[in-house]
């Protein structure tokens, strides 16, 4: 299967090291940015790609879930041919480079979905010896965030402002600098609509005269439950994964219909693109584990496994099934213990706020009733803060434990 903007070639799908902020390679650093800065291409070490196979378990799947798909960069573009396929076209998979995100402010790293690659263009191209920042901020909620372009611009400036602490470290002089121009790229996996707006302007309480003095560029939005079939079929390997993804909130034998497709188109996928296709079955795995109810899973297991040992791929699949089954029953006893400490924590909480309840009630009131005792231990933690908020405007219990 030839792939639309994807080089044949195996060591294509190799997934590279982190070159562009990694401290073991600080001295290819600044040769590296002189090169980009006079327009010359900068020869990369020779020293063959490091293949890593995919991790076992994704662990807080729902939020990282998506970032780890698109932790290899075949994968990315892939993705990028949703929305833009010229672009993706000239993009050097190769050489792409995962950027770290921990020069990013707290606020902004919290987002842990979010993704960040520098990628060069091809060789050949007009824009040979040139790079591209490809920024895709990832959107889940059921209520869309509706300052996702400040978002995107603060991620932008964080971006350039390192850059510029780079060019400087290089003592690249100030004339002869060139900032990486970045495109952002929001994907919304939610199930409303959301009526995004890229523009900063209608977040702006912009007098008249000047609407031109607001900062203004082109974001990408690809909103996966209403992406049209053709723009799905253009993501080439990774479109029945979008198939299945855009039926997760479907219960029943329509989502397991469309595993079972998903899995037949995947099988279909050349040998030389085994770490994709490694990934892309895994993370179908993980939906089942992290989102489907639990009478649900063991079928919807038993397919995956029964269609990764029927494939081209079975050999490595089987280790990849064993590492997997091994891993599953230390995740599930670890959010078993996590979810008891949250439950102890809740409960711990609940009470220190119905102590702190009656001690302010009694300061206030005096004594208290018994079925006003008893009323307060009925009452949530919310509840509690409620109450506490409605006593400085109490004038006696009645106005707030009404019978």
């Amino acid at each position: 299967m030839q792939v639309r903007g994807q080089n044949p070639k195996p060591e294509l799908i190799l997934e590279t090291r982190n070159r562009c902020f990694d401290a073991d390679e600080s001295e290819t650093r600044n040769s590296k940015l002189k090169c980009l800065m006079a327009r010359r291409p900068y020869r990369f070490p020779t020293k063959p790609a490091q293949v890593r196979p995919p991790r076992p378990v994704i662990r807080e799947f729902n939020d990282r879930g998506w970032r780890w798909l698109f932790g290899d960069a075949c994968i990315l573009v892939w993705f990028l041919h949703t929305a833009a396929p010229d672009l993706a076209e000239r993009l050097d998979v190769a050489r792409a480079e995962p950027v770290d995100r921990s020069f990013l402010p707290p606020d902004l790293r919290r987002a842990e979905s979010d993704v960040i690659w520098r990628i060069p263009y091809r060789v050949g191209d007009p824009a040979e010896g040139r790079f591209l920042w490809i920024l895709v901020l990832l959107e889940q909620q059921t209520l869309p965030d509706p300052e996702m372009t400040m978002r995107v611009l603060l991620y932008m400036t964080h971006l350039w402002a390192r850059q510029k602490a780079e060019l400087e470290t290089a003592d690249v002089p100030p004339a002869e600098r060139r900032y990486t121009p970045i495109l952002p790229v929001v994907f919304y996996t939610g199930t409303e609509v959301w009526d995004f707006s890229p523009r900063l302007l209608d977040l702006m309480d912009c007098p008249e005269g000047m609407a031109p003095c607001v900062p203004a560029w082109e974001t990408l939005f690809v909103p996966l439950r209403n992406l049209p079939p053709e723009q799905v079929a253009a993501a080439g390997p990774l479109a029945p994964v979008l198939r299945v993804m855009q039926q997760d909130g479907v219960r029943g034998a329509r989502f397991h219909t469309a595993v079972a497709h998903g899995l037949e188109e995947l099988n279909q996928m050349p040998e030389e693109m085994l770490l994709q296709w490694l990934r892309l079955v895994h993370f179908l795995r993980m939906v089942v584990h992290h989102r489907r109810g639990a009478r649900e899973r063991p079928t919807l297991d038993e397919m995956i496994v029964q269609a990764a040992e029927r494939s081209k791929f079975r050999r490595t699949a089987k280790q990849e099934i064993a590492m997997t089954e091994k891993t599953y029953a230390e995740v599930l006893r670890d959010e078993g213990k996590a979810e008891g400490e949250e439950k102890g924590r809740v409960e711990g909480t609940t009470t220190e706020a119905r102590s702190f309840l009656e001690e302010l009630l009694r300061a206030r009131f005096g004594p208290l009733p018994g079925g006003v005792q008893a009323r307060i231990e009925q009452e949530t933690r919310e509840g509690c803060r409620e109450l506490g908020r409605r006593l400085l405007g109490a004038r006696s219990l009645a106005d707030l434990f009404p019978t």
